[in-house]
C-alpha cells in the first residue's frame, strides 16, 4: 500500500513524468527486476526467459489538476490514484511475487509516457518488443470486470479564417464571422453524426462528438476574422476513422478551414474465446469469489494499439471505478486494489500454465 501511495504523491502529469519514471526504475530495481529506462522515460521491467511472453502495461502520467493525497475510510484520494497508478502498481507488485521463481516464459511490466497527450511512449515501447504472446493495459475496470471493447478516438483541431481579416462590427455585412461560421460548421457535423451509420442503438454504439476547446475573438467591437476549435469524437468498433474523416472533408468542401488531425486511434473489441480471457476470468471468479464480467469503455484504451501492432489478444483490466478518472474526487478502494494484485497473480499463474 505504501508503494502505490508513494507513487500518487509524486505529480507525473503527462509529459512531465520524469520524476515518478526514476522512482519507479529505482523501486523494481529493488525489488529484483532487469529493469531499464528508455530515452522518453517509459520504464520497463522483465522477469524470466524465452517464450511464453506475457506483457503488462500501463502508464505513468496524470491529466492535469492537483488532488491532496489521504486515506480516508478505505480509500486512497489523489490524481492518478486509479488513472492509472492503482493498475500500473498492481501488476509491479503481482508480478514482483514471481522473482526467484521457477517461470516458464518471461514477464514484462511498462510504465508508459503521455498516454494522456501523445502516443509516443506506447510507440516506443511497442517498437522494441521482439515478440509477445499476450498482453494486458491497465486502466481500471472494478476486480470483477474485464475490459474486452472500446471506443476509438479522434482529436481534431480546426481554424476557421476569413480572408478580409478583422473589422469594427458595424461593418459586418462587408465580412463573415469566423465564430458564426466554426458554429454553422460544428452544427452540421453534428447533423450528420446523428444519422446512420454514425448512430447505434445505444450510446457506445455511437459516434459522439464534442467541443473541448473554442477559441476566438480579441475585442467586444471586433468581427473575429480566426476561430480555432479543438473536437473530440469518440467511435464505436465497427466504425472506422476514415469514415467520419471522409464526412468531415465533404462538409469542409471550398470552406477555408485548417484541419489538423492530432490524434486518431480506432476502436476495439476483443475476442473472448481467449485463453487471455479464460485465464483472467478464472482468477477473478477464484479470488472474489463473483461472477467475472465484460466491460465496454466509453473511452479510448492502448489495448487496441498493442493487439494491432502486435497482432496479439489483448484486453484491459485494473482496480478503480472508471467513472472517476479524471473527476475532482479521484480515490481507489485499497481493499480492491489489493485484490487485484491477488487476481493478477492468480492469472500469471493460470497463463504461463496454459501457455507451456
Amino acid at each position: 500500500m505504501e508503494f502505490l501511495k508513494k507513487s500518487v504523491e509524486i505529480p507525473s502529469i503527462s509529459g512531465n513524468e520524469t520524476e515518478f519514471s526514476q522512482f519507479l526504475l529505482n523501486s523494481m530495481k529493488k525489488m529484483g527486476f532487469h529493469v531499464k529506462q528508455d530515452e522518453l522515460g517509459n520504464v520497463i521491467g522483465k522477469i524470466g526467459n524465452g517464450s511464453p511472453v506475457l506483457l503488462l502495461c500501463s502508464h505513468m502520467d496524470t491529466v492535469v489538476g492537483t488532488i491532496p493525497v489521504k486515506l480516508e475510510k478505505g480509500n486512497l484520494y489523489g490524481r492518478g490514484a486509479i488513472d492509472a497508478k492503482g493498475s500500473l502498481i498492481s501488476m509491479i507488485c503481482a508480478v514482483a511475487r514471481f522473482i526467484g521463481k521457477p517461470l516458464s516464459g518471461t514477464i514484462i511490466v511498462a510504465g508508459i509516457v503521455e498516454e494522456e497527450t501523445t502516443l509516443r511512449g506506447i510507440n516506443s515501447l511497442l517498437d522494441s518488443m521482439d515478440h509477445v504472446d499476450y498482453a494486458i493495459f491497465g486502466e481500471p475496470s472494478g476486480v470483477n470486470r474485464i475490459c474486452i471493447a472500446s471506443k476509438g478516438r479522434i482529436h481534431l483541431h480546426l481554424t476557421f479564417k476569413m480572408k478580409r481579416g478583422t473589422l469594427h462590427v458595424s461593418s459586418s455585412e462587408l465580412n463573415q464571422n469566423a465564430i458564426h461560421i466554426a458554429i454553422d460548421f460544428w452544427d452540421e457535423l453534428k447533423k450528420r453524426l446523428a444519422q446512420k451509420p454514425f448512430q447505434g442503438k445505444t450510446p457506445f454504439f455511437s459516434v459522439e462528438p464534442n467541443i473541448t476547446v473554442i477559441k476566438g475573438g480579441t475585442a467586444t467591437n471586433v468581427l473575429p476574422d480566426v476561430c480555432e476549435v479543438d473536437i473530440d469524437l469518440r467511435f464505436p468498433p465497427g466504425i472506422g476513422s476514415h469514415q467520419i474523416l471522409e464526412e468531415i472533408e465533404k462538409l469542409k468542401a471550398d470552406k477555408d478551414i485548417e484541419i489538423k488531425v492530432l490524434s486518431q486511434i480506432e476502436g476495439f473489441r476483443a475476442d473472448k474465446e481467449t485463453k487471455l480471457v479464460e485465464s483472467l476470468k478464472i482468477a477473478i471468479e477464484e479470488v472474489t469469489g463473483s461472477e467475472a464480467k465484460f466491460l465496454r469503455k466509453g473511452g479510448t484504451n492502448f489495448m487496441t494499439i498493442i493487439s494491432n501492432r502486435l497482432q496479439i489478444p489483448c484486453i484491459s483490466y485494473g482496480p478503480g471505478d472508471p467513472t472517476l478518472e479524471h473527476t475532482a474526487t479521484e480515490h481507489i478502494d485499497v481493499a480492491e486494489y489489493q485484490q487485484v494484485i491477488e487476481v493478477l497473480e492468480k492469472f500469471i499463474s493460470l497463463i504461463t500454465l496454459h501457455l507451456r
